[in-house]
């Protein structure tokens, strides 16, 4: 999905990648033995190439669109686990995201980067339970906190709901502290009449004010 295009064919491109893996350019690694049953094998490359390969993407005409692709792939991903995190498929989706981390954190500054506000938040949106999940809410509030950067550009629901879960991820992390007023300034904007939050931002910011024994 992301590697065919601009006149890459699709059913092309796991001839190239053995013939990578073949050359030693790039890693073949099967699944953990933990994995579930259906892990599929991944692919990476070795960080010296990865980093010239970027550096050539770079200076090529198909950044934009191989990046567009990216986070367009890691956003179907995203959003065809997140809800099996509420489920017994739970341990699967946990072990897709786990895996796919490092992209889903590249697709969401890639985005973001190219001003694509909208997208970063359609990818980070579903994710933000994930983090909760794994605690790992200082890598979700470094995310939301660059998206809140440019999030003028979106809607007024959405704007609230990414400083809503920043909030909520904020108190659960124990960094209302060290946050220079941030999160009182939130709350305030919260509570007031141009409050906007969806209804699951607003179960989350409860949750999170109940688990830390905030009212």
């Amino acid at each position: 999905a992301v590697c065919s295009g601009d006149g890459v064919r699709r059913e092309a491109v796991a001839g190239a990648l053995a013939r990578l893996v073949d050359r030693s350019l790039v890693v073949s690694e099967r699944p953990p033995v933990d994995a579930p049953a259906r892990a599929a094998r991944r692919f990476r490359l070795l960080e010296t190439i990865s980093a010239y390969a970027a550096e050539r993407l770079e200076d090529s005409e198909e950044r934009e669109s191989v990046s567009r692709r990216h986070w367009e792939n890691q956003t179907a991903l995203v959003r065809d686990a997140a809800p099996l995190l509420n489920g017994t498929r739970q341990r699967g989706a946990l072990a897709r995201l786990d895996a796919e981390s490092s992209n889903i954190r590249a697709a969401v500054e890639s985005a973001l980067r190219a001003k694509e506000v909208a997208a970063a938040w359609e990818l980070v949106e579903p994710l933000t339970w994930y983090w909760v999940l794994r605690g790992r809410m200082a890598e979700g509030r470094a995310l939301l906190h660059q998206l809140s950067g440019q999030s003028a550009a979106l809607p007024v629901r959405a704007r609230d709901d990414v400083d809503g879960w920043w909030l909520g991820l904020a108190l659960l992390d124990g960094a209302g502290a060290d946050t220079d007023g941030r999160v009182g300034r939130i709350v305030e904007r919260l509570l007031s009449s141009d409050g906007a939050c969806s209804h699951r931002t607003t179960w989350f910011l409860s949750y999170a004010l109940l688990s830390t024994g905030g009212d």
